[in-house]
This record gives C-alpha cells, structure tokens and sequence, in this order.
C-alpha cells in the first residue's frame, strides 16, 4: 500500500487534470454530488452539503498528521510568523483590489463572478497542500505547519473582515453574493464544518499516539487523495459543465497564476527582510502560494454560490493553478523527493 500511495502522490497533478477532464465530459453525477444535502435527505434541520462532509474530512485527516509539539520553533520568533499570517491574506486581497480596478464590471457581467471567485479565494487559509510540497523539497516542515494550523484558526475572524472590505471594493459585484459567502464563512457554520474536524483530528492523534497516525500513512494518504479529487470533480463539474468559453478560461487562468505567484513574491520579501535560510524560505514560498480551495467550494456551495459559473470557474482554476507554482518551484530547486505525509492532498 506504501508504494502505490506514493505513485498516486507522484502523479496527483496528472490525476486532478484528468478528473477536471472528466467533469468536462461527465458533468451529470459531479453536479448531483454537489447539490446532495445529507440533512435533507435524512429530514433533518440544517445543512451538511456534500461538498462540506468531503472538506471535513480533509480537513480531519490533515489534523492527525499534526504535531503541535514540533510549532514550538514558531515560538522564537513571533515577529516572522506574525508578519507570514499577515501575508497569508494581504498578497491575494491586493491582487484582488488590482483586478478590481483594472476589470471595469456591472452587475450582470461576469467579470462580476470572477473577482468574486478571486475573494473567496484569497480569504481562504493555507493548504494542507502546501506542507507536502515543503516536505519534499526539503523545507522547514514546522513553520510549514505552522502556517497551516494558524491562518485555519484565524480564518473564522479573518475571512469575514475580509470578504466585507473586499466587496465594497468590488463595485457592480451583486451585494447579496457578497453577504452569503460572509454568513457562510463565520459563526456556527464554520466552527462546525472546518474548526471542530480540526480539534477532532488532533484529538485522535493525541489518543492514538503518534506511531499508531505512523503506521496508517499510506492509508490516510490515499483516503485523503480520493476525497480531495471527488471534491475537485464536484466542483468542476459545476464550473465545466457549462462550457465556459475560451476567454473566460484564460481570464480565470490567469487570475487564479496571480494569486499563487504574488505569494511568492512576498515570501522573498521575508527572506530578505528576516534573512531566512532556504528550508524557512520554501516553506514560506509554498504556505503563501496555496489557498485551500477545498473549503472555499465547500462553503461556496452552502451558501448556494455554487450555481454562479465564474465564481466556480475561478476556483476550480485555483487548485491547478497552485500545484503547477509549487512543482515549478520544487523543479527549480532539483531536490530529491522523500514519501510525503497526508497533509500534501488537502486543498
């Protein structure tokens, strides 16, 4: 199981384009996963979308590969991982305040969805995502960790605020869109669906010990790779199904590159700043770089923004998107690869 789990984790990027492909062809039963409401089916009050019960459990395995003992590095110097979670959300919500004002939109236009796309996505948190591809490029995995951890802790603060100051900026973006995604990503919703799978995985690392979360690896890994390319098949289903046109391909495309490189960008920026060794370096250049886009069409969806197609479109672009940064990145540096943990398939 060791050995096939690394295949699939060497050719995840291969296995998520060919599941776009097929939402592209197939966009029938992706479409009815993402609209599946277990809550309704059961006659039950509230929502547990589809969408959100995949994220869950990304989001619970991810927690049980943590050890919260190796984020004590972060300790010794607060000022750098201060200034990181603040650069976690500063690059995308800038670039998303340029394409705003370069991208002259109306209500109807659907330059609309796509800036809005871009919001959600620059208030999201870092990838679990991003911990894999520090991992085999050799960086620093606790400040990897660290990032991960804290800015999903923030998020419930954070991302409202956000999500608020970046649609009055949006002039012409619906309001209402805008109030949705606010409702969907604060209060119950999000403690329920991202912050206690979160405490949940922690949790059962603590009860199981770290040698027995050792031993099921491959297992989690696999899992947690499945999940995510169902996630990923649901939510291009929705985006791809309606034959989005060449332009708006390549608008979303490139929307999607900025918000990945500008993370980049700033990650120098700190290494200059901070003067940080190469293995603190890449896993900065890899935390900044990566949205979890996972919880950003989870939450989407719940708050029925699912049905905008640009919006989706912009999301569904952004996981790709991310991954090709983080391998030409990884190509750049010509590391050797070691076995990644689980937390390389979260978002």
């Amino acid at each position: 199981m060791a050995t096939f789990a690394e295949q699939v984790r060497r050719y995840f990027l291969w296995l998520l384009l060919g599941v776009y492909a097929l939402a592209a062809v197939l966009p029938g039963p992706g479409a009815a996963a993402a609209r599946f409401d277990l809550c309704q089916w059961a006659g039950l009050p509230g929502r547990a979308t589809m969408p959100l019960v995949l994220v869950a459990t990304l989001l619970f395995l991810a927690a049980m590969a943590v050890d919260l003992s190796e984020l004590r590095v972060l300790i010794r110097r607060p000022l750098l991982w201060i200034a990181g979670l603040v650069c976690v959300w500063l690059g995308p919500t800038a670039a998303v305040a340029v394409a705003g004002s370069i991208l002259p939109i109306t209500a109807s236009d659907a330059s609309a969805g796509l800036l809005l796309g871009m919001t959600l996505v620059a208030a999201m948190p870092v990838a679990n995502s991003s911990v894999g591809w520090t991992q085999q490029s050799d960086g620093s995995l606790p400040w990897s960790l660290g990032l991960v951890v804290l800015s999903i802790l923030l998020t419930p603060w954070v991302t409202p605020l956000l999500l608020r100051l970046s649609g009055m900026s949006l002039v012409g973006a619906e309001p209402e869109l805008i109030e949705q995604a606010t409702r969907s990503f604060s209060g119950a919703p999000f403690i329920v669906w991202v912050l206690l799978p979160t405490a949940a995985g922690l949790a059962v690392r603590r009860w199981l010990g770290a040698e027995s979360i050792a031993e099921m690896k491959p297992a989690r890994h696999l899992l947690s790779t499945a999940v995510l390319l169902v996630l990923n098949y649901a939510a291009g289903s929705l985006a791809l199904g309606v034959r989005p046109t060449t332009a708006a391909l390549a608008s979303a495309a490139v929307a999607a590159f900025a918000l990945s490189l500008v993370g980049v960008l700033l990650a120098s920026v700190l290494t200059i700043l901070f003067r940080l060794d190469q293995p603190t370096r890449d896993a900065f250049r890899f935390g900044l770089s990566m949205k979890h886009t996972g919880l950003a069409f989870g939450l989407a969806a719940t708050a029925g923004l699912a049905e905008q197609p640009e919006l989706m479109l912009l999301i569904v672009t952004a996981t790709p998107a991310q991954h090709i940064v983080a391998a030409g990145l990884d190509h750049w540096h010509a590391r050797k690869t070691p076995a990644a943990d689980p937390v390389a398939t979260g978002g």
